[in-house]
């Protein structure tokens, strides 16, 4: 194996500059990185499009506040159960069924939402009015209500958001992990995320054309690319894992450890929950998780004032998704260097950086909106419209760093582990841990709502900026933890690889 990845590397510095800039994929290669490239495509595409219906949905029809009830109550309990039942089917399984199983349930849930659930909606939703009454009767649950009474779109919600966790974080990073080597990683990884981007920037387009139709036919249209695009990714997959992956040039790289007695599923959960190196992976993704929540979730709800109904909301989003696909398009070719010249550690301590200073000067912004209103309305534009788009920069750019720099290394950081705990780590850190940090920072919120019951999102923005600073911190000593846990398991794997 060394032997074969000096020889690749030889190849590749004696590519022309500019392709090595861009494109740095041998010709030879191209059969195995064109169909992955295709499914993280199609994945993504998938992933974005589901995420911004479900907001179209969900945050018109309650309220923004109604998203951190959602996130803890529903997608943190549907995320734990997946994530276990994952672990137990890849104990039992090869992972090319598991791919099949996992993505044909997902496409099973939105056939039957499109078919079932969306036609009998007012046999399944309460009245407004009656979600009024209620909210009158019961204001400690005003923001609970909503979701009992618009449960369908609660749901639609979860499983939109378990697509990005399961589908995207666990099946496609599990794949790639286990069919990529070190050395590929490093130029593989930049370039599947810059198609993912691509991917987001092509969807916005058709996220525009819903924009202009009747809710009935935009769910129909966006029931029916996903059912497409989901097909697509199985036959893409099976086609790879027949005819490309089974020839060993198309493995060279790949670290193949001796085999090992396979352990059960119990045994795989403790040997998880004593692993220091997958708690700081777990933790990066915790903070990471909490503060886009927090973030996040404030700016969709200074959005709803403006934007109030599912075509305006889709409407915005179009333009807000070509903006995040040419930022972080981008900041992929700005990664690409900053990994192979700096390493690991440099390019994993950026989106941290990105993050707090971006989510601290947002919230800052909220807090002293009142003193800046004036100055705003006579220098630039409505100040709602201003802290709408001033948010949405910021969330721009924390997700543009987080997709070029966060993911490619957070994905690399698995490649040296050990296969039960890559499987069992992945399925935990990516499936429970990402959906945890949401999840957390729903119940942060939910906690300031109980204690200042009359509070709004906006109201309470001080509060989740000091813990913004607080987790941003924390983010970055584990990052230097890591680093060093990452080295030598890099070096541990490539001695003990085996051909």
């Amino acid at each position: 194996m060394q032997a074969d990845s000096q020889k690749d590397l030889h190849q590749i510095s004696n590519m022309g500059r500019l392709r090595k800039a861009l494109f740095p994929i041998m010709n030879w290669e191209l059969p195995k990185f064109l169909p992955m490239a295709a499914i993280i495509f199609l994945t993504i595409y998938n992933f974005t499009m589901l995420r911004t219906i479900k907001d179209a949905f969900v945050v018109p029809n309650t309220s923004g506040e109604t998203l951190a009830y959602i996130k803890a109550g529903l997608v943190l309990p549907m995320s734990i159960l997946g994530s276990l039942l994952y672990i137990k089917i890849r104990g039992s399984s090869t992972f090319e069924r598991t791919y099949y199983f996992v993505v044909i349930f997902f496409l099973a849930f939105f056939m039957i939402f499109w078919q079932i659930l969306y036609p009998n909606m007012n046999n399944l939703h309460l009245t407004q009015e009656v979600i009024n009454s209620m909210q009158d009767s019961y204001p400690v649950f005003r923001f609970v209500i909503p979701i009992i009474g618009k449960w369908v779109y609660a749901f639609y919600y979860a499983f939109a958001e378990l697509w990005g966790s399961f589908c995207l974080s666990v099946l496609f990073w599990q794949f790639a992990n286990d069919n990529c080597g070190p050395h590929e990683a490093r130029r593989f990884y930049p370039l599947f995320v810059l198609c993912g981007n691509i991917a987001n920037f092509s969807l916005s387009f058709f996220t525009e054309h819903l924009s202009k139709l009747s809710t009935d036919r935009l769910v129909s249209e966006a029931s029916q690319m996903t059912l497409v695009t989901g097909i697509m990714m199985l036959f893409i997959f099976r086609w790879l894992n027949r005819s490309v992956l089974t020839k060993e040039q198309f493995r060279a790289d790949v670290i193949v450890r001796k085999k090992k007695v396979k352990m059960g599923f119990k045994d795989s959960m403790k040997h998880l929950l004593r692993s220091e190196y997958v708690m700081y992976i777990a933790i990066l993704l915790l903070s990471y998780g909490i503060i886009t929540n927090l973030v996040e979730q404030t700016w969709k709800a200074e959005v709803r004032t403006i934007y109030a109904t599912e075509q305006l909301w889709l409407g915005f989003m179009a333009n807000y998704q070509r903006a995040l696909a040419i930022a972080s398009i981008i900041f992929v070719y700005i990664s690409k260097g900053i990994i192979s010249r700096y390493g690991w550690r440099a390019c994993a301590l950026i989106t941290p950086i990105c993050l707090g200073i971006t989510g601290v000067v947002f919230f800052s912004y909220i807090l002293f909106d009142q003193s800046l209103s004036a100055f705003i309305a006579a220098v630039f534009m409505d100040p709602v419209l201003f802290a709408s788009w001033f948010g949405g920069i910021g969330v721009l750019l924390s997700k543009s760093a987080k997709y070029s720099f966060f993911d490619p290394t957070k994905e690399m950081s698995f490649i040296p582990l050990e296969d039960d705990l890559r499987v069992s780590g992945k399925a935990a850190a990516d499936g429970v841990g990402a959906r945890l940090g949401k999840s957390a920072g729903g119940l942060i919120q939910i906690g300031l709502f109980t204690i200042f019951p009359a509070s709004t999102q906006h109201s309470i923005a001080p509060f989740l900026g000091i813990i913004v600073i607080v987790l941003t911190m924390v983010w970055l000593f584990s990052v230097f933890r890591l680093n060093v846990l990452y080295q030598q398991k890099t070096q541990e794997a490539m001695a003990d690889s085996v051909r």
